[in-house]
């Protein structure tokens, strides 16, 4: 059994999906699963990655929310996580995670920060990491109430690193929502526990003219 899955949902993301994965294996995290899902791209979005050390599943296009949720039932570990096709993990942020939450059996899911924008190239459009990390003492306890409060805080689910008993207590993602279903899973969750959010840098979020949300 994986100590950790890693899912990556793939649509038509081959121009991108082999720095995504890279940046996951050059962690040499001891014990990492990663699952792709291509959720039916026509691009060969898988050429690049074939001979990686991968799990990968095909299914037909049905969208975000399908391919999060194939990948979760698909992982092998305890603990799960994602990362977006086009996006890029910083060194540390799932040894970080997942180290914190063996740590703190109380603990069912952990988050950490935005790193950077980046555009197509790679290249930084954007720090995020250090204006948001003055905003907080760390680790701080995100709340369904913090967000009634009217503050703000990222939903993106790469940010943030669950043991699998998660899914099995609030569901998968909500397969019939047209855009945003991990805004919705990160609510649902709230409404039943809290997450503790670490002073830690987990992805560089880029920015191009296919973004499914911002």
């Amino acid at each position: 059994m994986a100590a950790l899955t890693v899912v990556i949902p793939v649509y038509n993301a081959g121009s991108y999906l082999k720095a995504a994965v890279d940046s996951l294996l050059a962690e040499c995290l001891p014990g990492l699963e990663v699952v792709i899902v291509d959720d039916g791209s026509t691009d060969g979005a898988l050429n690049a990655v074939e001979r990686l050390p991968v799990r990968i599943l095909r299914q037909k296009n049905g969208g975000e929310a399908s391919a999060r949720n194939a990948g979760v039932k698909a992982a092998t570990a305890a603990f799960v996580t994602f990362l977006d096709a086009d996006d890029v993990l910083v060194p540390g942020a799932l040894s970080a995670r997942l180290d914190y939450l063996r740590a703190h059996p109380e603990s069912s899911v952990v988050g950490g920060l935005p790193s950077r924008l980046i555009d197509e190239r790679g290249q930084a459009a954007a720090v995020v990491f250090e204006r948001m990390a003055e905003k907080y003492s760390f680790p701080f306890r995100l709340t369904d109430a913090f967000y009634r409060d009217g503050n703000f805080f990222p939903v993106s689910c790469s940010l943030y690193l669950y043991r699998r008993e998660v899914f099995e207590r609030i569901g998968f993602y909500d397969e019939t929502l047209p855009v945003a279903p991990d805004c919705d899973f990160h609510f649902r969750v709230l409404k039943t526990m809290e997450i503790s959010v670490l002073k830690v840098a987990i992805f560089d979020r880029r920015i191009h003219g296919s973004n499914l949300s911002l």
